[in-house]
């Protein structure tokens, strides 16, 4: 009974690492540079339809993702996007009185973060259920090493961009072989174990 209890908590404390992985994930992807390129954003035209409480905007937007951070993008081949798109727009507020008017922004650049968060935010929710998918795939496998790699991935492509993402893995996964397999009882790997109540074994247990 007491075995069962133990491994349902260890259960459910992989699922909560996991989610919260993937959510940090999720908002690194949100910062320029870290997960994601901007190369050009031109709005292209915007036409308020006061009556009915919303504008027809049309914007023109070269970006690149971070593979790392934006899987489902790069599955759906919009991994570097690059072309026209139209939006709804609604405004950021209404005038005071009996008639009351939409507020829209004043110009391109005050509407310019909401086209951004617009090409960030199209697939959110199924790129943090891969997102999910992988981090919880790690804790099922137990091998949280991979988390290294991951971050390689992201660091490189902060570094440039594509190329880095390749280098950043490959740097990541030699990072992960030297503290799990090379050098299993250094004293970082020890006390993120600990945290887990997890025994890593030592050098000469593993000498028998």
């Amino acid at each position: 009974m007491e075995f069962a209890e133990k491994r349902r908590i260890r259960i459910v404390r992989k699922i909560v690492f996991a989610g919260l992985a993937a959510m940090l994930f999720l908002l690194l992807g949100l910062f320029g540079g870290v997960g994601y390129r901007l190369y050009s954003l031109k709005e292209l035209g915007f036409v308020p339809h006061s009556r009915l409480g919303y504008a027809d905007a049309r914007f023109k937007c070269d970006i690149l993702y971070s593979p790392m951070l934006y899987p489902v993008y790069w599955i759906m081949g919009r991994g570097h996007t690059n072309g026209t798109f139209s939006i709804l727009y609604f405004p950021e507020g209404y005038t005071a009185g009996e008639h009351a008017t939409p507020i829209f922004g004043l110009g391109e650049k005050d509407r310019r973060d909401v086209y951004l968060m617009n090409m960030l935010m199209w697939g959110l929710l199924l790129n943090l259920f891969v997102l999910f998918s992988l981090t919880l795939a790690i804790e099922i496998v137990g091998q949280r090493g991979l988390y290294l790699v991951l971050f390689g991935g992201v660091v490189g492509f902060m570094a440039s961009e594509i190329v880095g993402v390749f280098v950043g893995m490959v740097a990541g996964s030699i990072v992960a072989l030297i503290f799990l397999k090379l050098w299993p009882d250094n004293p970082i790997l020890a006390f993120w174990r600990s945290l887990w109540n997890e025994k890593i074994p030592s050098s000469e247990n593993r000498l028998h």
